[in-house]
């Protein structure tokens, strides 16, 4: 056996090398208007300025891939060639699946609508330095892509809606150039890997355009962003901090802009906002404070489960708090709590929000709905209700704090469902102060007086029986039973 040497090995392996085949030149057949680099076959275009465009035209027959697959490097096409590169046309490659990699010469200014829609197996891109634009779709669908370097460059100057959709790209989102101030809608749609995004110049957020972007954390908008439409960062549940929390500039501000980030803090002020849309802000669980002394609706869920919010102030022009408002949180302050402007309450609005515990003065004469369960568990100990206050739905001002005053400023009400009133503590109940004398017909209608063997018998008197006694005036009635109006024992007195 020959005996070798290390040298000998290195020798041998710097042989080996030396004889692998080096990466194939690109050529270019004029005849056929195509580039070639033995793998890879596209379709070029000549442009009036010289340059070359990859593929002629959106159309089947004209987009640029005829043949290749795995990894396309583009970068080395001007020296091979002399045809400089400087855009890829709408739906160059589109649908082209066995592309894994692309990497871009630095002469390419623009990609067109959808140029690598669909290229599901596309991990990596290498886009130009000088990129002034990504058209709409341009990455859409591309759900393995990870790498885009650099993601936004400097020099870009255009950013289509549907961009980026469905891509998972695990880069930090930066974006500096001041001519891009808008993010169009569905822009990063289920981008499930950015960690950060830093928009400085960004003023407007469009409609979808961060929505579950899972991975977020942190996000950058000017100082004067003016709207972010509808689920603008919907479903970012790892969304922590969001600068700035004072959007002095906000108008616009779409439903679902915040929900579920569940770990979004920090105190929000919108000064400007007349309408926040339903679920805004749904389960945002450390959302603090809130102000917004302009807002003239508040749609259903804005604030539900917003466990730690404790402070909102609203301002006089306050018209309608829709369902399940402030559901589950815990709002201490409000201020001015329910403003005489206000006409509509939703179902549920303050649903146990028992942190609420400063007298509620209802003294709209516009109000006159109180639907279920709208203050269930406040803990308020004094209640005005409006002179005009007539329907009152199931559980409307049930669970509230033991000895509650309920005082009733106009006539008796006309439409009630069961257990509209009651405490938490049926030996300490509510007591009804009517400011006028209800109409005595009314009364009898709905009731039956007790008996003295009616109220020594543990028996219930009868299916929706409103029982009261007469304690010698028909000023200070005594109710001991369960009735459609309330549950547990409560008092009802005319003053």
């Amino acid at each position: 056996m020959v005996k070798r040497s290390g040298s000998f090995l290195v020798g041998l392996m710097a042989g080996f090398i030396l004889v692998q085949p080096a990466t194939a030149a690109w050529t270019y057949d004029s005849g056929a208007g195509t580039i070639s680099d033995g793998n890879w076959t596209l379709r070029v275009n000549r442009l009036s300025d010289g340059n070359y465009s990859l593929g002629l035209s959106r159309s089947a027959g004209q987009r640029a891939y005829i043949s290749g697959t795995g990894d396309l490097d583009l970068r080395g096409l001007e020296t091979d060639t002399g045809l400089t590169l400087s855009e890829f046309t709408e739906y160059a490659l589109w649908q082209c699946t066995v592309l894994t990699s692309i990497l871009m010469p630095d002469t390419v200014l623009a990609l067109h609508n959808n140029v690598l829609d669909g290229c599901t197996a596309l991990t990596n891109a290498v886009l130009s330095a000088n990129l002034q634009k990504i058209g709409s779709g341009a990455f859409n669908g591309c759900r393995a892509l990870a790498s885009v370097t650099p993601l936004l460059p400097d020099t870009l100057t255009s950013l289509g809606d549907r961009a980026f959709v469905n891509c998972r790209l695990e880069g930090a989102l930066t974006l500096r150039n001041p001519e891009i101030q808008s993010i169009e809608m569905n822009t990063f749609y289920q981008c499930s890997g950015i960690p950060s995004a830093e928009l400085p110049y960004v003023t407007a957020i469009g409609r979808n355009a961060f929505q579950n972007c899972t991975s977020l954390t942190n996000v950058v908008l000017n100082a004067q962003v003016h709207t972010i439409e509808s689920n603008g960062f919907g479903g970012c549940g790892a969304l922590a901090t969001f600068s700035p929390t004072n959007l002095e500039a906000l108008t616009d501000l779409g439903d679902r802009v915040f929900s579920t980030c569940r770990s979004l803090g920090g105190d929000f002020s919108m000064p400007l906002v007349t309408e926040v849309k339903e679920n805004a802000f749904y389960n945002c669980s450390y959302i603090t404070s809130v102000e917004m002394p302009n807002v003239v609706s508040l749609g259903p869920s804005v604030f539900k489960n917003c466990g730690n919010l404790k402070r909102v102030v609203l301002g006089n022009q306050l018209q309608s708090i829709g369902k399940e408002c402030f559901s589950s949180t815990s709002i201490s302050s409000i201020t001015p709590f329910l403003p005489s402007s206000l006409t509509e309450i939703g179902q549920s609005a303050f649903y146990n929000c028992s942190s609420i515990t400063c007298d509620l003065e209802l003294l709209n004469p516009a109000l006159t709905n109180f639907p279920g369960q709208c203050f269930y568990r406040v803990k308020s100990p004094k209640i005005t209700l409006p002179r005009y206050a007539s329907v009152f739905g199931k559980d409307s001002f049930t669970q509230m704090t033991p000895g509650v005053e309920i005082y009733f400023l106009g006539e008796a009400p006309v439409s009630y469902a069961t257990q509209s009133f009651s405490t938490t503590d049926s030996k300490n109940p509510c007591v009804i102060y009517a400011c006028r004398p209800m109409d005595r017909d009314w009364w009898d209608a709905v009731t039956t007086e007790l008996t003295e063997s009616d109220l020594a018998s543990d028996a219930y008197p009868g299916p929706a029986t409103f029982g009261l006694m007469v304690d010698g005036s028909a000023r200070n009635w005594l109710v001991y039973w369960k009735s459609p109006f309330a549950s547990g024992p409560f008092v009802i007195r005319i003053l």
